[in-house]
């Protein structure tokens, strides 16, 4: 699995200036911390627990805290997720997860119609 993350630099509560931009040794440490942070949330759990996380946004916030005493970010986010190698189809384990469909069948509707439409004279669609 891959896993894309983009994050930006908070200004200080005393700054002045506009931009706030971090040296390139605290950008190589925050790349560093987001790594093993990742690495850590990913093979903590299976699949499941991991898109918990990722919807619910939790591994971000995790890489925000832990980033926080090299340098202070906001919008953390994990942009993209790529599945590199395709897991093992396991139909029982897809079943567990999804359950047997029939939970949320739903219930057919009545059409309703509600006649033609008729042609209305116009200025051939200008205003």
């Amino acid at each position: 699995m891959r896993v894309f993350v983009i994050g930006f630099t908070k200004k200080q509560p005393n700054q002045i200036k506009r931009t706030a931009y971090a040296q390139t040794a605290q950008v190589r440490k925050i790349r560093q911390t987001m790594v093993d942070v990742l690495t850590k949330e990913v093979s903590k759990g299976d699949m499941k627990e991991l898109f918990e996380k990722l919807v619910a946004g939790s591994i971000a916030e995790e890489i925000t805290k832990s980033v926080e005493s090299t340098f202070p970010m906001q919008n953390v986010f994990l942009r993209k997720v790529k599945i590199v190698k395709a897991p093992k189809f396991d139909l029982p384990r897809l079943m567990d997860v999804h359950g047997d469909g029939a939970a949320d069948s739903g219930k057919a509707i009545a059409k309703v119609d509600e006649g033609t439409v008729e042609n209305i004279g116009t200025a051939g669609g200008r205003l």
